[in-house]
């Protein structure tokens, strides 16, 4: 009795072993996966077609992993709050798709959602590293592309691109939104949809890379934010920037002194320089004024 047991224990053991294993391999498939889905939330333009597909595969692999118990996942009460609005919010956009398809696609995403969510820490981790590397590696060929064409004059083959209203030349490593010229430089769109969702992207980046600037990456983020000329992402930067600052700093009343010195004197140049007409003046220092007629920001 006692050797049938002990068999009995190896077996369970040896059973378990393997499938642990066998649900290991799971793991680079749902961590590509879950990139190719940001990139598809982001509206990347070689992700445009796929969409609903890129979410079904990722939200049904989620949802495997989660049932096989694979000790992925541990969900924190701390995700209840942000997960209950992401209900709300994709319950309300469902109820203006009014079909099948959209609702089933935003079911999956919830599952995307929750699943890592409930990824343990060391998981999540690996991930923003993973996303980290991944998005440098990306931002830095597209600027150093989009440098060389428009300061260099190298020519770059494209070929015409379009997503719903919006109209692109597609030079495959950036693209060029046609007609929204700043001045001698297009805004920095990077593959991305929009300039606004590229810069407010970086700036989560640099959150995640805790804003530190010891790290080429962060450097990297920076400048396709500055080269994107979203007003936004321009804002979001520096109040990030000024939270991380008091958050860490032992004399936080220095601090803020610092930072507003720092503000008005930068503003003050950039709005007096040239007499006002240099690029940073008309579409960022003009932009965030208050305008009488509108009672909002002029930008």
């Amino acid at each position: 009795l006692q050797i049938k047991l002990m068999s009995n224990k190896s077996y369970i053991k040896c059973s378990s072993s393997s499938r642990s294993k066998s649900l290991l391999l799971f793991w680079p498939m749902y961590e590509f996966l879950l990139l190719l889905a940001v990139c598809s939330s982001l509206k990347i333009w070689f992700c445009w077609d796929i969409e609903p597909i890129v979410s079904c595969l990722v939200g049904s692999l989620s949802l495997v992993m989660m049932l096989c118990n694979s000790g992925f996942f541990h969900f924190e009460r701390k995700y209840i709050i942000p997960f209950f609005f992401l209900i709300v919010i994709r319950l309300y956009q469902a109820s203006y798709i009014l079909n099948i398809n959209g609702t089933v696609v935003a079911c999956f995403d919830l599952i995307i959602f929750y699943a890592f969510c409930s990824l343990k820490r060391e998981y999540k981790r690996h991930v923003a590293h993973c996303f980290l590397s991944f998005f440098a590696c990306l931002l830095l060929v597209s600027l150093i592309a989009w440098l060389l064409h428009y300061l260099a004059g190298l020519s770059m083959p494209y070929v015409p691109a379009k997503y719903g209203e919006y109209i692109f030349d597609n030079y495959y490593f950036f693209l060029l939104a046609v007609g929204t010229w700043l001045f001698q430089l297009p805004r920095f769109y990077s593959v991305f949809l929009e300039h606004g969702y590229l810069g407010i992207f970086c700036v989560f980046l640099l959150l995640i890379n805790d804003f530190n600037f010891r790290d080429f990456k962060s450097w990297i983020y920076s400048v396709t934010i500055i080269f994107t000329f979203s007003i936004a992402a321009y804002i979001l930067f520096f109040c990030c920037l000024l939270f991380l600052s008091f958050w860490k700093s032992k004399k936080m009343t220095f601090a803020i002194v610092i930072f507003g010195v720092v503000i008005f004197a930068f503003s003050s140049i950039l709005k007096n320089y040239k007499g006002g007409d240099n690029l940073f003046n008309q579409y960022v220092v003009q932009r965030v004024l208050f305008d009488d007629d509108t009672k909002t920001l002029a930008g």
